[in-house]
């Protein structure tokens, strides 16, 4: 099939269905785009023709004139058509061609420009995680501006967001207290006591770090109890010494010695001492013998210096009831300084009626004035008589 040419010998180019050739007297740079600017005749209708090095072709609407930028093989060609449209024959059969009249800018005025693949930038820095423990997220982001995706260059392979957990340890947990337990019981029966309750760090424990309950206050409660004085059971104190016997002198008789329910005294209702036992106890005793000891008038002999003693001997009576006999060398008259009995003692001089003489010589001297005692000692007893008082002058 043949189409005419409508132009002034610009040169031909036929497109035409799989296996018819193509003339083109503007020989189409190779895997570079070529654009031609066309109409339908008797459509009215205006497009673009794009015919591509590797034989296909492509067709849109026009939506305006200018400048057309079509992709091929990586690169762009920028085609000028300035303000002109020329016109182009459109056959439509059913294997149709189509005749064209080439458009083309001069190749002085052709620019190749590379296409720009889009690269990524570095991430950003990641956010803040989101929880402060337990396992949270984080993410960081990048755009397609290492460089941008330029002139119909490829977008940037990969992803531009990332995600991942953090903070994934486990948060601490502060102890609680549980309720407190019951009250233990009373530590006395009586007098005032203490009872206890306690608490524990369980509600919940701490855990993970977490904080004791100290800051919380005490696990344990106390408070007064049984605050009523208790009674006292009285006790008996130990005996006291026994009583004089009753019979005198070697007589048979009884002595008593007595306790009191004072160790502890009974108080706030306890009981008294009846049941411990009496509070007195008796026995037998025989008296020891009756002994007399004492100094015969005056208690107080003036003597002179340097004469006789008559009148200055100190005398004493020393005997015992119902005729009992003294051992005469159980007798002593001592001297007495500041009022302690000396070991300073002689044997008297018995003479009748149980009177015991203190003899020195005949004639007073100077250290034979002083104070006497009559000193009789039988079984361990002392007994001891008044004084008597000798001065001498």
């Amino acid at each position: 099939m043949t189409v005419a040419v409508l132009g002034l010998c610009i040169g031909v180019l036929v497109a035409s269905l799989p296996g018819s050739k193509a003339v083109d007297p503007f020989p189409i740079v190779p895997n570079i785009t070529s654009t031609w600017s066309w109409r339908h005749d008797g459509t009215n209708e205006n497009g673009l023709l794009t015919l591509y090095a590797d034989g296909t072709s492509q067709w849109k609407d026009e939506k305006e004139r200018g400048n057309w930028k079509l992709i091929q093989g990586g690169h762009v060609l920028e085609a000028f058509f300035g303000k002109v449209h020329h016109k182009m024959s459109y056959l439509k059969t059913k294997k149709y061609a189509l005749l064209v009249e080439p458009v083309r800018t001069p190749p002085s005025t052709m620019k190749l420009i590379s296409a720009v693949n889009g690269g990524f930038a570095n991430f950003s820095a990641w956010t803040n995680c989101d929880a402060p423990c337990g396992g949270g997220t984080q993410d960081r982001s990048r755009t397609c501006s290492n460089p941008p995706r330029a002139n119909g260059g490829a977008d940037c392979v990969g992803e531009a967001f990332e995600t991942r957990e953090c903070n994934t340890q486990r948060c601490p947990v502060d102890g609680g207290f549980s309720d407190y337990g019951d009250w233990s019981e009373c530590s006395v029966k009586c007098g005032g006591g203490v009872m206890t309750r306690t608490r524990s760090c369980t509600n919940p424990a701490p855990a993970n770090g977490g904080a004791g309950c100290e800051r919380l206050g005490e696990s344990t409660e106390t408070r007064s109890c049984n605050l009523g004085a208790c009674q006292v059971d009285g006790g008996y104190s130990d005996f006291g010494e026994w009583t004089n016997c009753t019979s005198r002198c070697g007589g048979r008789g009884t002595q008593k010695r007595f306790r009191t329910c004072t160790n502890p005294a009974p108080a706030h209702g306890g009981a008294n001492c009846a049941q411990l036992g009496d509070k007195m106890e008796i026995r037998d005793c025989t008296s020891d013998d009756c002994v007399t000891i004492k100094p015969l008038e005056p208690t107080e002999l003036k003597c002179k210096l340097g004469k006789s003693k008559k009148g200055c001997n100190p005398t004493f009576v020393v005997k015992k009831e119902k005729k009992k006999k003294i051992n005469r060398d159980a007798v002593k008259i001592c001297k007495v300084v500041d009022g302690v009995v000396t070991e300073v003692c002689q044997q008297p001089h018995l003479s009748a009626y149980n009177k015991y003489v203190l003899r020195s010589g005949k004639v007073v001297h100077a250290e034979f004035g002083g104070v006497y005692v009559a000193v009789y000692s039988e079984e361990g007893t002392d007994y001891v008589s008044d004084p008597v008082t000798v001065v001498v002058s």
